[in-house]
């Protein structure tokens, strides 16, 4: 174990070991989902020894925590911008697609795995500051639990896409190269959905 003066085993620590160790855990927290990775399987993929991702993150908990955050936090300036809510919505919906695929991954696979929602860390801000911008709170009545249905289907629509999206451009017949155009069209979607449900301000 290192000691106070950053030392494993008489050598100093590598630089840059903690980045390492948080992209390795989240390449492989979203390829193979929370449950079925190890801390083992962690430091190898990061090139460390498995005592130095207890040294920096604690446990295993903690380690998808830390995973977790720089998107969680990316989720939250989005929604702060003050945007009407329909508006905000596709924002979120175009960042979450376009720089979170680890994230969405992730999320999925943990599920499908058996994680309670409630043991998710750090919770979920996006679907959170869209609930509270349309006024969609518990108990709210049947409006509100229609707009709950309706966040639901675009998580939905957002989550599947990136689970299945090499397949898909594959079994409609579009190349690699079309990625970008199939994803456009695909936000186009989530915001006619959007559209026949919450009119701009």
């Amino acid at each position: 174990m290192p000691d106070s003066a950053g030392v494993t085993s008489g050598r100093k620590r590598p630089a840059g070991a903690e980045q390492r160790i948080l992209r390795a855990a989240g390449h492989l927290f979203a390829e193979r989902g929370y449950r079925s990775v190890t801390v083992r399987d962690i430091a190898a993929e990061a090139g460390v020894a498995h005592p130095l991702v207890h040294y920096y993150f604690g446990s295993k908990r903690d380690l998808l925590a830390a995973v977790l955050k720089d998107n969680q936090m990316r989720m939250r300036v989005v929604a702060s911008r003050g945007r009407e809510p329909r508006t905000m919505v596709f924002d979120l919906a175009r960042e979450n697609l376009a720089g979170s695929r680890d994230y969405l991954l992730t999320l999925t696979r943990t599920f499908v795995e058996g994680m309670p929602v409630s043991e998710w860390p750090g919770g979920f801000p996006a679907i959170e500051a869209i609930l509270d911008r349309l006024d969609a709170g518990p108990g709210a009545g049947s409006e509100a639990d229609d707009v709950r249905c309706l966040v639901a289907v675009i998580v939905a629509m957002l989550t599947g896409w990136v689970l299945i999206e090499d397949q898909l451009l594959e079994i409609v017949g579009l190349e690699p190269r079309d990625r970008e155009r199939a994803r456009e069209v695909m936000l186009r979607s989530i915001e006619h959905v959007l559209s026949s449900r919450l009119p701009s301000d």
